[in-house]
């Protein structure tokens, strides 16, 4: 009967999958009459029912969140010190999200369905807060007044109750989720491009409408929706610890008012995530904790900060949300993982979804060696290799592709346990070579620092330089760092919010100081005073081709995050970007400075 069960499921599986690529290609121009509507009615209701949701606001710009911490509160206190850290401790295997990885809403939902299945919990939920750069979630778990006594299944689905939980059915072998949220992003810019927008986007595939030096402002509204859903294997026997899960969304962006490239109003639908995998996971008799992991379809990934592979699929232009940034899925990406303890190990192979007017049809594959535990020593290593690639090469002579490359990096850290005091330090570079001709590139971050976590509202102080090889076209190698598909978020891999639109990642230098500080678990403010210098004056293919001189300019800017309420999540953001002499002097009209940019994201998960 199962074995009849799982066939039936593996071939919806192919068909729901086969089923996604054409919805994909189908779904386009529709329903953009109803967009507005639809996100606005979706917010309202995800905040009349906020208060009652089982999940965390995920904070922009990545849908997922970087665990630093997990915090286990137990409910009533057990009556002993080694039976309250053995519950835990379950908890935690049962939980089954690190410190050190990232994690959607539907994971920590599945991870929060396990626990509350634990023959000693009642009920589980998690909330998340502001830790370092990363979130602590905090497991809140009421222990049941009569461990193992039966449970029935719940839901919406079997509970006859009003759509104010996400869950729609739970029970030990089965858990389904649906998967919404809305999102807006509010933006004002002036001085736009300096008030020479025509000459950045002259060839932009983006847009050639942007806005001039006067007041520019723009919202993008996001709607997501969709379901998760999880079943185990086997009741019992070996298969018992291995689950199928999977996740369908479906993202609608609309974009209104004058963003970076545009005027025009753009209304956009896709399929974000389709993918489905096997886990499984347990620990051995010694009390390693191993888990396994594969996946394939539409689905996010990010290594480390991200100087490598993050951000995987492309925004704005005809797709809108060039402000709110809410893609991160591939059109495929196939993983598998293997975790022991702190240490973990991914291969994949990676289809990013570009923007289909830069599309350079790039195939990725790799391998990644991850040991992190959210605190004290860290590393990791990665090697990325792209057999295929049109993605172009530029010098003045030469025009040559991205295929063949070949890219290594490492990467060190330290960090002080949590709520403690003490040094930050990190070192990250990597090099790039390609088997097709002549090629060496680098790049390099240090990072040092001091979290005075014991402090009023805990600063943090940090120091980071980074350094992005450019080309030298008197040489005959070349040696631009390719950026591939970097991201992150401004304390990571993304140098100035307003600064990335004119060099992002490559032939650049960083000197970077910055201010953190929480005052309280809800709260926290950034501060970051940045300064920018080109290693090479030769910046092709770019639109500023060659710049007048080094000197590019220094931005500064301010970011205020916040948690008001469970699964609501609020970023205000301000920038001011003054540009230097090598940018000035390379402009062909009247520079207007400084660049500015206010913003204001508001996301909803329920």
């Amino acid at each position: 009967m199962r074995r009849d069960a799982l066939d039936v499921i593996l071939v919806a599986g192919a068909l729901i999958a086969r089923a996604v690529r054409m919805t994909r290609r189908s779904l386009e121009d529709t329903r953009r009459r109803c967009v507005l509507l639809a996100v606005i009615v979706a917010l309202v209701l995800s905040l009349r029912t906020v208060r009652a949701q089982n999940a965390g606001a995920l904070a922009p710009p990545a849908d997922t969140i970087l665990i630093t911490q997990v915090d286990v509160r137990l409910d009533p206190a057990p009556p002993s010190r080694a039976l309250a850290e053995d519950l835990t401790s379950k908890v935690r295997r049962t939980f089954r999200q690190f410190p050190g990885t990232r994690a959607s809403a539907a994971e920590l939902a599945f991870g929060v369905g396990r626990v509350e299945r634990l023959p000693e919990v009642e009920a589980a939920r998690y909330d998340v807060e502001f830790s370092g750069e990363g979130t602590r979630v905090v497991l809140h778990v009421k222990l049941a007044a009569r461990p193992g006594a039966p449970r029935r299944p719940t839901g919406v689905l079997v509970d006859n109750r009003p759509l104010t939980s996400p869950v729609l059915y739970r029970d030990d072998d089965t858990f389904l989720k649906l998967d919404t949220s809305g999102a807006i992003a509010a933006t004002v810019t002036k001085n736009t491009w300096f008030g020479n927008g025509a000459f950045f986007t002259a060839r932009s595939p983006y847009g050639r409408d942007p806005p001039g030096s006067e007041v520019a402002p723009t919202v993008d509204f996001v709607l997501s929706v969709g379901g998760a859903g999880a079943r185990r294997l086997s009741v019992d026997g070996s298969l018992s610890r291995f689950w199928i899960y999977g996740e369908l969304l479906d993202m609608t962006v609309l974009s209104v008012g004058k963003e970076l490239y545009r005027s025009d109003t753009r209304a956009h639908n896709h399929i974000e995530r389709a993918f489905a995998g096997l886990v499984g996971g347990g620990s051995t008799a010694s009390g390693h904790l191993w888990v396994v992991n594969a996946s394939a379809g539409l689905s996010p990934y990010c290594i480390g900060g991200g100087m490598l592979i993050c951000q995987i699929a492309g925004n704005g232009g005809e797709w809108g949300g060039a402000n709110a940034w809410p893609r991160f899925a591939a059109s495929l990406l196939a993983l598998g993982q293997f975790r022991w303890d702190n240490l973990r190990t991914d291969v994949f192979y990676m289809d990013p979804h570009e923007y289909f007017e830069s599309e350079s049809r790039t195939r990725l594959v790799g391998i990644n060696i991850e040991y992190d535990r959210g605190f004290g020593f860290s590393a990791g290593a990665t090697y990325v290799h792209a057999p295929i690639s049109e993605f172009p090469y530029v010098t003045p002579e030469t025009f040559r592709t991205r295929e063949g490359l070949h890219a290594v990096g490492a990467r060190a850290g330290y960090v002080p346990i949590p709520r403690s005091s003490g040094p930050i330090a990190r070192l990250e570079g990597g090099l790039q070579t390609n088997d097709r001709f002549p090629m060496l590139a680098y790049a390099v971050a240090v990072q040092g620092g001091w979290s005075f976590a014991r402090g009023p509202w805990a600063p943090e102080l940090t120091y980071r330089y980074s350094t992005m090889s450019g080309d030298d076209p008197t040489t005959p190698k070349f040696e631009r760092w390719d950026l591939l598909y970097s991201g992150g978020d401004v304390d990571t891999w993304v140098h100035g919010i307003l600064f990335k639109n004119v060099l992002f990642n490559s032939n650049l230098q960083t000197h970077r100081f910055q201010w953190r500080m929480s005052p309280s678990p809800s709260w926290r403010v950034t501060a970051q005073a940045m300064t920018f210098v080109a290693n090479e004056r030769n910046n092709l293919p770019l639109a500023i081709g060659q710049f007048a001189s080094t000197h590019l300019g220094q931005e500064g800017l301010v970011m205020v995050e916040h948690f008001p309420l469970t699964g609501v999540y609020l970023r205000a953001i301000t920038s001011a970007l003054f540009p230097g002499s090598g940018l000035r002097a390379a402009l062909p009209e009247r520079v207007a400075s400084p660049w500015l940019s206010a913003q204001l994201i508001l996301k909803v998960d329920f």
